[in-house]
């Protein structure tokens, strides 16, 4: 139900990448200019990541998995994503049929692989089939979906990860995201190995 109504959020076609700035101008044009934005962000946030135990090769691998995302989604057009989709947004009734999202504090302008990646980086341990069942083939990659999302998922959670870390003394309820991002990225990785 919820790969459903994704789908249906997805059918809203935006004119660019993340954030929709005041003016209604978007914060980047094209996939090609968000991901090179996001490339370059992470290896800013290599000190966060050594932090918690990558090594300098270690990273270097993380960046090259992002620039093959950027490639295995070139040309990507952007679509209207909850941003923030977790199970605590998503409603149902006394059935458990799905009624809506909620909280779209986050929304902005992505490919469709990112809600469905942002929640299995929020929930790991669920397998994420249902959902693509659910959505249906369209605007989903084909043949390797699994991949593709793994793929995706390195770039968040480096950035997840590394805000833990910088902000973990301002934010005490931080320190709990870190052994966890940092599992699960190395779990991600582990994943990635043996995919090209």
């Amino acid at each position: 139900q919820v790969g459903n109504l994704l789908r249906r959020l997805h059918t809203i076609e935006v004119e660019g990448f993340y954030r929709r700035e005041s003016d209604g101008s978007w914060a980047f044009p094209t996939w090609e200019a968000v991901m090179q934005s996001a490339i370059t962000g992470r290896g800013a946030d290599s000190p966060w990541l050594m932090q918690c135990g990558f090594t300098k090769a270690e990273i270097a691998l993380m960046l090259a998995k992002m620039a093959q995302c950027r490639a295995a989604f070139a040309g990507g057009r952007p679509v209207l994503c909850h941003g923030d989709l977790r199970p605590e947004h998503i409603f149902v009734d006394a059935d458990l049929r799905v009624t809506g999202l909620i909280d779209f504090g986050e929304f902005q302008g992505a490919l469709p692989i990112h809600d469905l990646a942002y929640l299995n980086f929020e929930v790991p341990l669920r397998s994420v089939n249902y959902l693509r069942a659910g959505y249906g083939a369209a605007g989903l990659p084909a043949g390797d979906f699994i991949e593709k999302l793994h793929l995706y998922k390195v770039g968040l959670l480096m950035g997840y990860l590394a805000y833990s870390v910088r902000v973990q003394e301002q934010v005490p309820e931080e320190q709990a995201q870190i052994a966890p991002g940092t599992a699960q990225l190395r779990q991600t990785l582990a994943f990635l190995k043996n995919w090209t």
